[in-house]
C-alpha cells in the first residue's frame, strides 16, 4: 500500500508517517504542498492507494489539490482524506462537494487516524484499536449502533463535535435544521407541548422521549426542509455530532445501507411517538374522483402521517413516514420513477392504511419536490405526445 502525505508541517508529516508505519506494509511518500505533491505523483507514475492532505498550505492548498485530482479521470479513483484543524461547517461542505472521501480533524489520536483510514475501505492485518469511548456512542439499539463499523466511524469522523451543558438547547422548536445531529456522549431530551414532564434548570417541561449515545434527532425535518416540531435540550453535559445536510445527503446517496438503517430507525421513532394517529392500524378506502392523488399526497404530508396508500386498480403503493414519501412501488419499477408513472396513470381506487412503517427507503426527494417533478414529468409526456 502506497500513501501520499501532504502537509507543510514536517512534524505533522512525521506524526502521520509514524502512525502508518504501525500498520505494516505501507510505503509513505511525502510532499510539503499541492504543487510538490503533483510532481511526486508524476515521479511514481501516479500509483497511489491513498492521499492524506492538509488544507492550508503554500503555493497550492489542499482544496485546490483535491479539485485537481478529482477532475482528472485517471486520478479521481484515489481516495483523499482531508486532515485539517478547520472545523467550520461551511468549509466541510466545500471540501465534500470538491470530492474529499473523508475528513479528519486535528488534533487527532493514533486510533482516530487508523479508524479514518479503515472507514475508507482499507483492511490491515495489524491490530487497529477502537476509538476511546466508542462503546458508549454505538449502542446496538441506536441508529449509529446499527451501522456497520466502517460506516459508523466514517460518519463520526466527518462530523463536527459540539459540547453542550445540562439544560442547554441544541435545536429550538420552529427552527429549520441544516445539519444531521446525533448524540455522541450524554443524554438529550426531545421536548414538546402535551407530553409528560421532565425537570430542567428552567423547571418542569414536557418531554416526548430521552435520547442516548448513538441516537439521531430532527432528521425528518432536516430532509424535508421543515421547521422542528420539538425542542432538543441536553439533560446532562453532552457532546453532539453535527454533519452538514449536504454532506449527509451525499453519504446517503453513496452508501444505501445508511439510508436503509435510517428509515428503520425513523419508523421506530414514529411507533414510539404514535405519530400514526392511533394505537393500531386503521383503513380508509375510496375512489380518487373529487380528490385526486396529488391532493391526497399533500394532505398526508401536511398531517405528517405514517401510512401506506395502496392503489388497488394499478397494483402500486406509496409509503409515507411522518408525512414524507419514502418508498414507491409499481409493477414496472420503484422509487421516484414509479411515483411519476403512478401520478401520470391517474389511478381511481385506493386504500389508505394508517400505521407505523418499516420498509427500505427508495425515494430521496422530499415530497414537495417529488410532486413538482411529477408535474414536470406529465408535461413532458404531453409535449412528446403532441
Amino acid at each position: 500500500m502506497r500513501v501520499l502525505i501532504i502537509d507543510d508541517s514536517r512534524a505533522m508529516r512525521r506524526l502521520e508517517r509514524d502512525v502508518l508505519a504501525e500498520l505494516g506494509g505501507v510505503e509513505v511518500v511525502e510532499a510539503e504542498d499541492g504543487v510538490s505533491a503533483l510532481y511526486k505523483m508524476r515521479d511514481i507514475g501516479f500509483q497511489l492507494d491513498l492521499i492524506l492532505a492538509d488544507w492550508n498550505m503554500p503555493r497550492m492548498d489542499g482544496l485546490t489539490f483535491v479539485r485537481h485530482v478529482k477532475s482528472t479521470p485517471n486520478l479521481r479513483r484515489i481516495p483523499i482524506l482531508m486532515v485539517t484543524s478547520c472545523s467550520d461547517e461551511s468549509k466541510m461542505r466545500l471540501a465534500w462537494s470538491s470530492g474529499v472521501d473523508g475528513y479528519l480533524l486535528k488534533p487527532f489520536t493514533r486510533e482516530l487516524v487508523l479508524q479514518a483510514i479503515v472507514s475508507l475501505g482499507f483492511e490491515f492485518t495489524g491490530h487497529v484499536d477502537r476509538p476511546a469511548g466508542e462503546d458508549t456512542r454505538s449502542e446496538q439499539s441506536s441508529f449509529l449502533g446499527e451501522l456497520p463499523p466502517d460506516l459508523r466511524v466514517r460518519l463520526i469522523n466527518m462530523s463536527v463535535p459540539r459540547q453542550v451543558g445540562a439544560g442547554e438547547t441544541i435545536l429550538e422548536q420552529g427552527e429549520v435544521p441544516d445539519c444531521f445531529c446525533f448524540v455522541d456522549q450524554g443524554k438529550v431530551a426531545e421536548i414538546a407541548a402535551g407530553s409528560p414532564g421532565v425537570e430542567t434548570p428552567e423547571g418542569k417541561e414536557p418531554m416526548r422521549r430521552e435520547l442516548g449515545p448513538g441516537s439521531c434527532f430532527g432528521v425528518t425535518e432536516l430532509m424535508a426542509g421543515d421547521p422542528l416540531r420539538s425542542r432538543f435540550t441536553a439533560l446532562v453535559p453532552s457532546q453532539v455530532g453535527r454533519l452538514p445536510k449536504e454532506v449527509f445527503e451525499g453519504m446517503l446517496e453513496k452508501f444505501p445501507k445508511i439510508s436503509l438503517i435510517l428509515s428503520k430507525h425513523l419508523a421506530a421513532q414514529a411507533r414510539h411517538l404514535e405519530l400514526a394517529g392511533g394505537s393500531g392500524d386503521s383503513d380508509l378506502a375510496g375512489r380518487l374522483e373529487v380528490l385526486d392523488l396529488p391532493t391526497l399526497v399533500q394532505a398526508i404530508n401536511l398531517r405528517q402521517k405514517s401510512c401506506v396508500i395502496e392503489l388497488t386498480d394499478i397494483q402500486a403503493e406509496i409509503v409515507f413516514l411522518c408525512g414524507q414519501v419514502i418508498a414507491v412501488r409499481c409493477e414496472e419499477c420503484e422509487g421516484e420513477e414509479a411515483f411519476y408513472r403512478i401520478i401520470a396513470q391517474n389511478p381511481r381506487s385506493f386504500r389508505l392504511v394508517v400505521k407505523p412503517v418499516d420498509v427500505p427507503r427508495n425515494v430521496q426527494l422530499n415530497t414537495t419536490r417529488l410532486l413538482l417533478e411529477s408535474a414536470r414529468y406529465i408535461d413532458e409526456k404531453h409535449t412528446t405526445a403532441r
